[in-house]
C-alpha cells in the first residue's frame, strides 16, 4: 500500500472543514425567516402553504454541503430518520 503523502492529508482535512460565507448567510436569513412564519401560523392553527428555497449553483459547487450544514444546525425540524442520514 502507498504511503499517503502530508499533501494529500492536507487537502482531505481542508475539505472537511465549512467556512462560513455570503450566500450560507443569506440562506440561514431566508430560512429561518420562513422556518419562522411557518411556525407562527401553525401556532395559531393556520395551515397555509408551505414556501421552498431553492439552491442553485455548479456541480461541485456545495449546494448539498450547504443544505446539509443549515438542516444539521436545525435538527428539531428533521424526522429522525432523515436526521441520521444527514450525519
Amino acid at each position: 500500500m502507498n504511503k499517503v503523502s502530508d499533501t494529500h492529508i492536507r487537502l482531505a482535512k481542508l475539505r472537511g472543514q465549512f467556512i462560513r460565507h455570503a450566500a450560507y448567510e443569506q440562506l440561514c436569513d431566508q430560512f429561518d425567516r420562513q422556518l419562522q412564519r411557518r411556525r407562527a401560523a401553525l401556532s395559531l392553527g393556520l395551515f397555509e402553504e408551505a414556501r421552498g428555497i431553492a439552491i442553485v449553483g455548479a456541480s461541485g459547487s456545495g449546494k448539498s454541503t450547504l443544505a446539509a450544514r443549515l438542516l444539521t444546525q436545525n435538527p428539531d425540524i428533521l424526522q429522525p430518520q432523515a436526521y441520521a442520514l444527514m450525519r
